[in-house]
């Protein structure tokens, strides 16, 4: 079979030779979908392979769609057939186009609303000189099972689906920390999930399998794995009158799995990155109009129209190193700590909104219908407690003054930053700091705004930093010191590591060169301002 002959079947009698025209020879050995596609190791191709795609995996990045095309081209490919354009991959990379005809690589369009299956069946017919029906039935569950991938059924339909086709017992399916997933709170696999997975159990292993026996029923437990990637683990139960080979349909209840993960891993991450581009827009309110927000915002499920206060959770440790690898923190927060944060604001209203940043999250609180006592602290209480326990390392919270207009959510995003800042600076980590609390220092970024404020303050202290820079001293940092330190001489002794002494010396110096007391009233209210204003 040809890759010409494909246009004559019933699933591609619209479809469109889009480049390659050149390679309508090529010949067909085998057809399969392409959704999970690893470039770094190809033996997932085949020689004369046709490959049906809507490359959703890799649809936001041109680079990787690019690299696979070389690669199913150096495999030498029979072709691409692209479904769904509509849907999900908006249209075709010119390099992709002028790659495809340079190496006569044919690259079909399929009418956009055509299934999978109505392409695949009677490709595979025509492939198969002799079909059985049992091969046609397992094709037609494979087939089944990925349009229903591909077309964001309910995941949990597609469980159901293949627990069905599954006729030789029970199937359990558990994710990467072995909790389940379906069927969900299944009483006998509660019973029987400390002998499954006992490495005491006496077991025999095969590939990615071991077989187990436990109260004289036989189970198999397939450890889904794909180029080095742990996806989760499938349980099937084994009947003494079993008819049919369950590991071979256990490959391909596998496969569906590793389809299932990776699909919801890479909506989960576009969902994730939107969300972020949208907190970015959010803070600095970077819209054309209010109606833009408001709808960019209702795509992503966010109603910013009930907001009224600003939560920043700020994890100080990206802070404390910033050129140090912090990845692994990242996921750790990003996969665990997110979610328990997310679970305990959304207990307490389901309209409150979480996003995630690199260093921070942020919490847009929905007004409440009800007063529900002191609402704040006891949600500040319960985050850092929550954080307490699980992270290695510290965290800071500043809270927002409330608001009634969501256009205030930038200025809210600020009073937040600036309470924590300060609360980490003056009462220490694994704190939170309310915006209201802070008095005139809430006020210190207006006040740095006002030029003639700063105007007046620039040369108070002009001579101590001549002096220290002329003769290579340290009395401005000194002196900052002393009113960090609430002029305790063996406190800011310890901080700068040096004697007691040393530090009586420069507190003279420094009167000698201002010609005042700048710790004492009058002169202490513009010293506070000043390293207010600097910090």
């Amino acid at each position: 079979m040809r890759v010409r002959d494909v246009f004559s079947l019933s699933g591609l009698k619209y479809a469109y030779i889009k480049a390659g025209i050149d390679g309508l020879d090529n010949t067909i050995s085998s057809v399969t979908v392409l959704e999970v596609a690893e470039t770094r190791e190809q033996n997932w191709l085949i020689e004369g392979q046709l490959y049906i795609t809507s490359l959703y995996a890799v649809m936001n990045n041109l680079e990787q769609q690019l690299e696979i095309f070389e690669a199913l081209i150096e495999a030498k490919s029979a072709g691409v057939i692209i479904c769904h354009l509509d849907l999900w991959l908006k249209n075709i990379d010119p390099r992709i186009e002028e790659l495809c005809n340079k190496m006569n690589f044919p690259l079909i369009i399929a009418k956009s609303e055509t299934t999978y299956i109505e392409i695949m069946n009677p490709i595979i017919l025509k492939l198969m000189e002799k079909t059985s029906s049992g091969y046609l039935d397992v094709n037609h569950m494979q087939n089944k099972l990925i349009e229903y991938v591909v077309s964001k059924k309910d995941v949990t339909v597609i469980y159901k689906t293949m627990t069905d086709f599954y006729r030789n017992g029970k199937l359990w399916f558990l994710d990467i920390d072995n909790k389940l997933i379906y069927p969900k709170y299944d009483t006998e696999f509660s019973s029987l999930v400390t002998h499954l997975f006992d490495s005491r159990k006496e077991s025999q292993t095969i590939d990615d399998k071991r077989i187990l026996t436990v109260n004289d029923k036989e189970y198999i437990i397939k450890f889904v794995r794909s180029q080095g990637i742990f996806f989760g683990t499938i349980i099937a139960e084994i009947p003494d009158n079993n008819l049919e080979d369950p590991h071979s349909i256990l490959d391909i209840l596998s496969r569906i799995y590793k389809l299932i993960s990776t699909k919801s891993s890479r909506v989960s991450e576009i969902e994730i990155q939107r969300k972020q581009e949208y907190i970015g827009d959010l803070i600095t309110w970077n819209f054309r109009s209010d109606e833009v927000a408001i709808k960019i915002g209702k795509d992503l499920n966010w109603n910013i129209q009930k907001i009224s206060q600003i939560i920043v959770l700020n994890i100080n440790k990206f802070q404390e190193n910033p050129s140090q690898n912090l990845r692994e923190l990242e996921r750790f927060i990003e996969n665990f700590q997110f979610q328990k944060t997310k679970a305990i604001l959304k207990r307490e209203n389901t309209d409150n909104l979480i996003g995630l940043r690199s260093d921070f999250i942020i919490i847009l609180l929905a007004k409440q219908t009800t007063e529900k006592g002191d609402r704040i602290n006891r949600l500040c209480t319960q985050l850092l407690e929550s954080w307490d326990n699980d992270l290695a390392g510290n965290i800071s919270i500043g809270v927002s003054n409330e608001f009634s207009d969501f256009r205030a959510i930038p200025k809210a995003y600020t009073e937040a930053i600036d309470a924590y800042k300060f609360g980490r600076k003056y009462f220490g980590e694994n704190q939170y700091t309310l915006f209201r609390d802070l008095g005139c220092f809430g006020l210190l970024r207006d006040f740095r705004e006002n030029q003639k404020l700063t105007a007046s303050l620039e040369n108070i202290f002009q001579k101590l930093k001549e002096y220290d820079e002329k003769n290579k001293q340290d009395l401005y940092n000194t002196l900052s010191q002393l009113i960090s330190n609430n002029m305790d001489v063996d406190k800011v002794a310890d901080s700068m590591f040096i004697h007691k002494n040393t530090v009586h010396y420069r507190k003279n110096k420094i009167i000698d060169l201002l010609g005042f007391e700048p710790w004492k009233m009058p002169y202490l209210l513009n010293t506070l301002m000043v390293f207010a204003l600097e910090k």
